[in-house]
């Protein structure tokens, strides 16, 4: 999926979690590759993610929760990798997060002059969903046996947290097809240029 100047949505982490972690490429070159720099991006990213089955109306602030929530996952992915103490409000922002849909939706009796039914009622919005079901998955997967096998890409650029599922977990990198494919390159071109 490819949005406006290229920056292609990335899935398949196996984990919502990381792959919103990983909607900012590049984190480590002076160019950072944001994938989510609209609402529309947003929405576009939801649905390509699963959470929302249609395109949602995403609004400014949402977005802006949706940024902070994949900024905090990200250090705190980081400090976990690094055997570091998370910071608090990372912590804070993530509970936060999953704690927004608590109360489940209720059944009501809508009455109108022309309808008469039920409906659904719940004050939680259709993101807010989204992002408490990621930032669960985030806590499910810092606390349960898969947290040993998180990993930091090796590439020249990128910093992207991913789960090694590898045999003898050596795996190297994010993906092997952008940053693997990157550092062969690279190390091929210094192979040819030290024989010149």
């Amino acid at each position: 999926m490819v949005g406006p100047l290229g920056q292609q949505l990335r899935y398949g982490s196996g984990r919502l979690c990381l792959d919103l972690v990983m909607t900012v490429g590049s984190r480590l070159s002076d160019h950072p590759v944001e994938r989510l720099g609209s609402p529309e991006r947003l929405a576009e990213w939801l649905v390509g993610a699963g959470l929302a089955t249609e395109h949602l109306s995403v609004t400014v602030s949402d977005l802006l929760r949706a940024q902070e929530l994949r900024e905090a996952l990200h250090r705190v992915m980081h400090a976990v990798v690094g055997n570091q103490a998370p910071a608090a409000r990372d912590i804070e922002t993530i509970n936060a997060s999953a704690a927004r849909t608590l109360s489940p939706p209720q059944l009501r009796l809508d009455r109108t002059e022309t309808n008469v039914g039920l409906v659904a009622d719940s004050s939680a919005s259709g993101v807010d969903v989204a992002l408490s079901v990621i930032a669960r998955d985030a806590i499910d997967l810092l606390t349960g046996p898969r947290v040993g096998d998180l990993r930091v890409c090796e590439g020249d650029t990128c910093d992207a947290v991913y789960l090694d599922t590898s045999r003898g977990h050596r795996r190297r990198w994010c993906s092997s097809e952008r940053c693997g494919n990157r550092a062969r390159v690279s190390a091929h071109r210094a192979r040819r240029g030290s024989r010149s």
